[in-house]
This record gives structure tokens, C-alpha cells and sequence, in this order.
């Protein structure tokens, strides 16, 4: 399978992955073939893009890094503000990837944009625990890092809707209240004796910058919780990829940049580090410009060469591992960027 925008999707493409409302409902199912009508619903509903599966990418499995009975577990223990519930799912979620053996991360979301809020929390929490991971933390404190990275937003529901889904740039009135969130979030977990004094300091934290930039203490470097300096990195990321009523997705190469440069700012280096080695710039299925001009799909991307995936040309269907080319090549094939 590979991934489109909504723009490109024709009618007769076949549907490569099952797509869901906020309540985990399935919207269009795997497998179905698309028709004019089915393409102007998923444009209404605020569809970014979609999987699908043709010749060139029958071969192409874009694995889930948790299954989507976890993730609507997850949505609505935050819709229903269960807190019990939110930490069985962040212990579930640990545990599902510790289990993953092949950490390939990507994601593309097959929800409505109405659901953000939710979603981006449990991106949140994979996002944090994969970089957990990779510094080494043990299981225990991997499940109360999930928990802060599943819980980090939870103030924003204390904040107006219309604040939350504003269509353009908030006012300086409205930004300062929408920084409320994170003491809100703290305030509202405070005095739960089943949360861990770690995961209320990711949550009360994750907007500090480490040069003291950031917010509600200002504070720098090592006065800021572990939990919140890697859930910052996840926050931001998943924010950047991800559309909005106020502005286009980017690429996770744009984020992945934005991480880099920002290291030691707003970032801890160490921990920027080890998420870019879990998280592909390229990931499995997404069309790419290669530096000959050809458009490919990204076939199989391994960690350490995640700038050099395997990807197969669409024009003739070679299939073409950037890693090992031969070295001879005057000029070797490079991605330019992602297909828009």
C-alpha cells in the first residue's frame, strides 16, 4: 500500500487502510473501491490523505505501531476523562511496543481532523516511549513516561472549544490562555494518588525550553523533569506533521530538521538524538522525488540509514536501495523531498 494525498485519490483506487471517525468508528473500509461520492465525503469530513493499494504496492505493509482497538481504548478514556482507564491503556501501549521488534514509526493518520486533540496524545505517548527506548529506560519507567506523553494535553480540555479549533492565529490574549493547559493539566492530576510525582512533572513541564524560554516556570536544563524534555520532542513533532484547520502538515524530514536545530534551544541533544534514530524520514509508503525527477514509494526503511531508504521508482517499478548503490555512480540517486 501506499499513501496519496486527498487530492490525488480517483475514483476505482482500492482502499489500503480502514479509516475512523472520533469514536473509533470505521468511516470507509479497507479494501472498498472508491466513487466520486466516497472522495467528496472524505473531503468534508477533513481527510488529509489516504492509503491505497495498486500494483506498485502490493508488496509495501504499513505496520501499526499499536492496534486500533488500543487506540480508541485510548480516545475514549480521554473523551470520558478516565484517568484509571488512561493509565491501563499508557501501560498497554508500552507493552505492545516493547514487543515490536521492528520499530518502523508512521503516523499518518486514517481519523477526521475533529479527533486531533486526542489523537495527538496518543501519538504523544508512542512518540515518548519509542524515545524512552531508545535511552535505555527500564519497562517500569517506560509505563509512567506513556502516561505523562497520554496525559500531557489534559488541561486543554479545561479551555473553550472554539479556542482549541481556531481557524487561524491567536490573538496574545489567547495564546497566554491556551499556556494555562499545562498547569491546568497538573492541577487536575495533582491529588491522584495512582499518578506518579514523574508523570505530573511531564506533564506540568513539557513546555520548558532548556535555554528557559519555555513555559509556565521558565525553567532550563536540568530543572526540567526527563519525562517533559522527551514528551517536548514528541509534542513538537507530532504537531508539525500534522494538518490543521489553521495550517498544512509538514513533513517528518521538515520536523526531523526543526528537532536538529533547535537541539540544545528548545530540546535536550542526547534525547533528540535518540528519537531521530526510532523515527524515519522517509516512512514506509509515502511518495517521494528522487534526484533524477522520478516519483517513488518508499519500500523498507531500517534504522541508522533512515536518509537512504528502499524505494521503487513508479515510472518503470525498480526497486532501488539508496543505502547501496554503487559507489562508482558519478551521480547516485538521493530523495529531494516528499511528493506534495
Amino acid at each position: 500500500m501506499r499513501y496519496i494525498s486527498i487530492d490525488s485519490a480517483q475514483p476505482e483506487m482500492i482502499v489500503g487502510k480502514s479509516i475512523y471517525n472520533e469514536q473509533g468508528s470505521i468511516l470507509v473500509n479497507y479494501r472498498v473501491k472508491l466513487t466520486e461520492r466516497l472522495i467528496l465525503r472524505m473531503r468534508d469530513i477533513g481527510l488529509a490523505g489516504l492509503y491505497i493499494e495498486d500494483e506498485m504496492s502490493s508488496d509495501i505493509t504499513v505496520e501499526d505501531l499499536i492496534s486500533d482497538e488500543l487506540g480508541v481504548k485510548a480516545t475514549k478514556a480521554l473523551t470520558k476523562l478516565d484517568i484509571d482507564a488512561a493509565l491501563k491503556v499508557a501501560s498497554d501501549i508500552t507493552e505492545e511496543l516493547s514487543l515490536n521488534g521492528d520499530i518502523n514509526v508512521n503516523l499518518i493518520s486514517m481519523r477526521t481532523n475533529s479527533d486531533y486533540t486526542y489523537k495527538h496524545s496518543v501519538n504523544v505517548a508512542v512518540l515518548s516511549v519509542l524515545t524512552g527506548i531508545g535511552i535505555g529506560l527500564k519497562k517500569s519507567i517506560l509505563k509512567e513516561l506513556s502516561a505523562a506523553g497520554l496525559l500531557h494535553d489534559i488541561g486543554k480540555l479545561n479551555l473553550p472549544l472554539d479556542l482549541l479549533e481556531k481557524a487561524g492565529p491567536l490573538s496574545e490574549e489567547e495564546y497566554e490562555t491556551m499556556k494555562t493547559h499545562s498547569e491546568l493539566g497538573y492541577e487536575r492530576l495533582k491529588e491522584n494518588i495512582n499518578i506518579s510525582s514523574k508523570t505530573k512533572m511531564g506533564v506540568y513541564m513539557h513546555h520548558e525550553n532548556v535555554n528557559g524560554s519555555g513555559y509556565p516556570l521558565g525553567l532550563r536544563d536540568d530543572q526540567i523533569y526527563m519525562f517533559a524534555k522527551i514528551i517536548h520532542i514528541a509534542d513538537v513533532y507530532d504537531a508539525i506533521t500534522s494538518e490543521r484547520p489553521y495550517k498544512k502538515a509538514q513533513s517528518p524530514k521538515e520536523a526531523i530538521e526543526f528537532l536538529m536545530n533547535n537541539a540544545g534551544k528548545m530540546f535536550q541533544p542526547e534525547y533528540v538524538k535518540a528519537f531521530i534514530t526510532y523515527i524515519p524520514v522517509y516512512p514506509k509508503g509515502r511518495n517521494v522525488i528522487l534526484s533524477d525527477g522520478n516519483v517513488a514509494v518508499v519500500v523498507e526503511n531500517r534504522q541508522y540509514h533512515t536518509l537512504y531508504p528502499v524505494v521503487r521508482r513508479l515510472s518503470d517499478g525498480e526497486t532501488i536501495d539508496l543505502a547501496e548503490q554503487n559507489e562508482n555512480l558519478s551521480e547516485p540517486l538521493s530523495i529531494l523531498d516528499f511528493e506534495r
